[in-house]
């Protein structure tokens, strides 16, 4: 799972680098604000996803 995440990330500091060049501030900004809100999320996935195997083993 943190490979994954690791690949992802990599892909998002590259995309982030990439537009940093160019100078979109918009663009760029949007495109910071949506890759949080996708690692937020993929935390939440993960820690819900460790409770119910945590629940599935405990039984």
């Amino acid at each position: 799972m943190s490979m994954m995440n690791s690949g992802r990330l990599r892909q998002w500091l590259l995309t982030v680098y990439w537009l940093n060049k160019l100078e979109t501030k918009f663009l760029k900004n949007f495109l910071i604000d949506a890759s949080l809100v996708l690692n937020l999320l993929l935390n939440l996935l993960q820690c819900a996803l460790r409770l119910f195997m945590i629940n599935l083993v405990s039984r």
